[in-house]
């Protein structure tokens, strides 16, 4: 009627969903060269991938999947240390994985973790491992029988 007001709302009006939990991009290092380790020293396992977020507060998503050869041929126990490192910083660790007797075995070693680095800056993981309850004679082998191994980064939208 003349004088008044009227607001219609069209049924094609559609409002931007917000990107919270989108990937925004994957980043995958995979490694297939054998790592032997035989000490209690955390050693570079050849795992690595290098990630630049594109907004300092997104998630990173970390998998990893690698095969690991305990040995033993000195007595005793012996197993399996790895690392899963931001840097310098450990973001997640497994100790005795796999965990033997006077033996050999090889296991699946498996990471999922999420990050929150805070920066759009570049950002290095890497994976690390070492011997449990070294002595002369025990090793661990990563990537055994040149296995494939693989560490891979998703950057989820915060």
């Amino acid at each position: 009627s003349p004088g008044s007001a009227m607001t219609a709302a069209r049924r094609d009006h559609v409002h931007a969903l917000p990107d919270l939990g989108k990937i925004l991009q994957v980043v995958a290092g995979t490694s297939t060269t054998e790592v032997t380790v035989a000490s209690g020293t955390y050693t570079d396992i050849g795992l690595s991938v290098t990630i630049t977020p594109r907004d300092a507060n997104s998630k990173i998503l970390l998998l990893a999947a690698f095969e690991v050869n305990v040995n033993n041929n000195s007595g005793g126990t012996v197993g399996a240390h790895t690392k899963l490192l931001r840097g310098s910083t450990t973001i997640q660790q497994r100790n005795y994985t796999p965990y033997i007797s006077y033996s050999e075995l090889t296991s699946t070693v498996s990471y999922a973790v999420q990050d929150s680095p805070a920066t759009a800056s570049a950002i290095t993981y890497k994976l690390q491992g070492a011997v449990a309850d070294y002595a002369y004679g025990k090793t661990v082998t990563f990537m055994s029988n040149s296995s494939s191994g693989s560490l891979i980064a998703l950057e989820v939208a915060g």
